[in-house]
């Protein structure tokens, strides 16, 4: 990332890595569906310091998007990039033209298969989960 960030970003353009480890814990443990309030606070506690000065955020983890919601409100004036829908354009140009008789979404989980299956109910996602 360190060398990704030196060739590619102007020396007047300032990059902080953040370790947003204990926002990927809200989302898997369900928290952000649930405990809203709880997980506000803790947003703020883990980005707050850093974010007062900051303008542009990537949301650079599959999980993150699932906070979008409450980290436009905390913080209005901060544009948030999720790169999903970059990841997602690009798969549809690699799959443009190729022929394929599957059109399901497999969804492969590490951990407690039953809560997971639970949890991604919540949010709309019935598909089985498959154990790893």
């Amino acid at each position: 990332m360190q060398r990704y960030i030196k060739k590619n970003v102007p020396d007047k353009i300032k990059v902080i890595k953040l370790n947003a480890s204990g926002l990927v814990d809200l989302v898997e443990s369900g928290m952000f569906m649930d405990k809203k309030e709880s997980c506000k606070k803790t947003i703020k506690k883990i980005l707050g310091p850093t974010l007062k000065n900051t303008d542009t955020v990537t949301l650079s983890s599959t999980h993150l998007p699932f906070l979008l919601p409450m980290l436009k409100e905390i913080f209005p004036g901060v544009t948030f990039l999720d790169p999903a829908d970059a990841v997602a354009d690009q798969v549809i140009k690699l799959l443009k033209g190729k022929r394929t008789k599957r059109r399901t979404l497999k969804i492969f989980a590490s951990g407690n298969i039953r809560r997971f299956q639970k949890r991604l109910g919540k949010i709309g996602i019935k598909n089985k989960v498959v154990s790893l």
